[in-house]
């Protein structure tokens, strides 16, 4: 019987291995980041679920899309997404709390959270990020996980 992972990869990073075979990556911040594994093997990535836009959370994001063959798509909130797309993010599926979107036979509903969300830019500016979100996402009947 095939289960699903969740691996922790320093911070808030996470890396979801579902029993189909899809690998979900949240909040990516891989580079600079003191607790992430050194020897660990990033495998392709299929989706990225984002929480909010500090560097910490999202730094990551625009390499890991022009790194990985498959170019995964990302899961955010609109004006994140906006942001995204201009950093070079091609598949960058914008979303508002409340809804629900199906990628991969994976049912992802983005719910409210509380934080702050402003981006920092290269220029040490800070622009809007939208507002912070969690996800819960439906991996099959039995298997429910709520990211905050």
């Amino acid at each position: 019987m095939s289960t699903h992972s969740l691996i922790w990869l320093g911070h808030g990073t996470f890396l979801l291995r579902h029993a189909n075979g899809t690998n979900i990556m949240f909040d990516p911040w891989i580079n600079e980041n003191p607790s992430y594994p050194s020897n660990f093997i990033l495998p392709k990535i299929d989706l990225i679920l984002v929480t909010h836009g500090h560097f910490d959370h999202i730094s990551s994001t625009p390499a890991l899309c022009k790194q990985q063959e498959n170019n995964p798509k990302v899961v955010c909130i609109f004006e994140l997404c906006t942001w995204l797309k201009n950093k070079g993010v091609q598949k960058c599926i914008p979303m508002n709390k409340g809804g629900t979107i199906k990628e991969f036979g994976i049912e992802i509903t983005m719910v409210h959270a509380d934080h702050s969300c402003g981006i920092t830019e290269d220029d040490g500016s800070i622009s809007y990020g939208g507002e912070a979100v969690g996800f819960v996402v439906t991996l099959d009947e039995s298997s429910v996980l709520y990211f905050a």
